[in-house]
Order: structure tokens, then C-alpha cells, then sequence
């Protein structure tokens, strides 16, 4: 986990249960039981359900921005600006929207929420953005965040600024002011948005992106799934691009 960082070794790896990112399907295409993917996470989503299941469901609630129905025990809750079903006590996440854009969600993706839900965060978004490297223990892990993460977004998007716009428009991304560069707030989770940024290429520079986090995101999410939120929302953004 973040933190194991051992004195004098400068190696820039990834926290303990984040290994390598998933790829996104439309919605209505999960992966199956047996896949890769779900057998790579077992050991995080067991644990994420086992604290999941010993929370209130009313307090996950109230602390999170989700609601809860307790006649049909789920929680229905914004991700990226789709809502998603989430069932109570076992767990299980779906797309309750049809809309077109729809994703399933990765088995990371399950892990994210119903850790933010279990989290009884409560703290609002300050306003404030930091980056990655601002985290705690944010340092150990850049390298590999800005391989996965920020990398990705340029090959992307670097050459299409339009795309990078359209494709942040569809997550729900409300334009920031960055100078220059084309900048979105993403609303990954009700209290945890990201800041998308990209810089064109021009006569001095090459393009280039960042993915800031809100100063208040560590009273939901630790360091270790923040670098994975961070992912996922560079990934669902390149998943939209091969989409549109």
C-alpha cells in the first residue's frame, strides 16, 4: 500500500492491490465471472465487501451524496456521470441508465465505489486541486500514475483537442480556467471530481496532460484507490473516444 516505500530505494512503483488497468465495455457487457480481471482483484473486492457489508447503509448515505432505498436495498449513485445501481448488503453494481454512452463497470470500478460508500467521507470538495504527487505517499507512486494515467490521455488526445472536449463533455465535465490549456471537472464520484487538463502542441512544447485531484479526495479514498480512480477516468475517456 501506499506508504511501503523502504528507505533508500528510489523505485517508483504502483501501490499493492493496484496492478494493471482494465479496459471498458459498453454497458451490458460485464466481465464474466472467471475472467482475469476478476480473479487479479479478488483479494481487494472481498475485502471492500467485507467492510462494505458491515456498514449502515442510511449513514453510507447520507455521508456519500448516494441514495439509498431500503425497500429494495440498493443504493443508486453518480459516477461519472451515469448512475449506477448498487445493491445492499452484496454489493453488486450496475448501470441503471440506458443512455448511450453507458459502461459497465470494471471490476475496479466496483472496488472504487463501494469503498467511497464505506468510507462515511462526508467532507465536501474544498475547491482547492493538488496533484497526484500532493497525496500522501503520492511521490512513491508517480511514475507509474503518469504512465497509466496521464500518458495514455496524450497519445490519445494530444493531436485532437475536440475529441478530448467531447469526450470529457460526455463524462460530465464542466469547463475550468487553466490558461491556456483545455481544462474539465470530471465528476468521478459525488464528492470526489477530478481535474482533466490538456496543453496542445505548440511552438515551444509538446503536448501534455494532468489529472489533479481535489485537496478534500483523502476523506473518501486513500492514496492506493485514487491512483486507480485516476486511471479509470483516463481510461473511460479513451473508451468514449474509440466510441463517438
Amino acid at each position: 500500500m501506499p506508504g511501503d516505500h523502504q528507505k533508500g530505494d528510489d523505485r517508483k512503483t504502483e501501490p499493492s492491490w493496484c496492478l494493471s488497468p482494465v479496459s471498458h465495455v459498453p454497458s451490458g457487457s460485464p466481465a464474466s465471472p472467471s475472467s482475469p480481471e476478476r480473479v487479479q482483484y479478488a483479494d481487494a473486492l472481498n475485502e471492500a465487501l467485507r467492510v462494505y457489508r458491515e456498514k449502515d447503509p442510511r449513514t453510507m448515505a447520507l455521508s456519500s451524496g448516494a441514495v439509498y432505498q431500503p425497500e429494495r436495498r440498493y443504493f443508486l449513485m453518480g459516477y461519472c456521470n451515469d448512475i449506477y445501481s448498487i445493491t445492499y448488503p452484496d454489493g453488486e453494481v450496475s448501470p441503471s441508465s440506458t443512455k448511450r454512452f453507458s459502461m459497465a463497470p470494471s471490476v475496479v470500478e466496483r472496488i472504487l465505489m463501494l469503498k467511497y460508500l464505506s468510507a462515511y467521507g462526508g467532507v465536501a470538495p474544498s475547491g482547492k486541486w493538488v496533484a497526484f504527487e500532493e497525496l500522501k505517499s503520492g511521490p512513491h507512486h508517480s511514475k507509474p500514475f503518469r504512465d497509466l494515467a496521464i500518458k495514455p490521455l496524450v497519445e490519445r488526445f494530444g493531436d485532437e483537442p475536440e475529441a478530448f472536449e467531447a469526450c470529457c463533455v460526455i463524462l460530465g465535465g464542466s469547463r475550468l480556467s487553466f490558461g491556456s490549456a483545455l481544462a474539465f471537472c470530471i465528476p468521478a464520484l459525488p464528492k470526489v471530481p477530478l481535474a482533466v487538463i490538456l496543453w496542445s502542441k505548440d511552438e515551444e512544447f509538446e503536448s501534455r496532460a494532468s489529472i489533479l485531484f481535489d485537496a478534500a479526495s483523502e476523506h473518501h479514498l486513500d492514496t492506493a484507490s485514487l491512483y486507480m480512480l485516476g486511471i479509470e477516468v483516463s481510461s473511460r475517456l479513451r473508451a468514449l473516444y474509440d466510441m463517438l
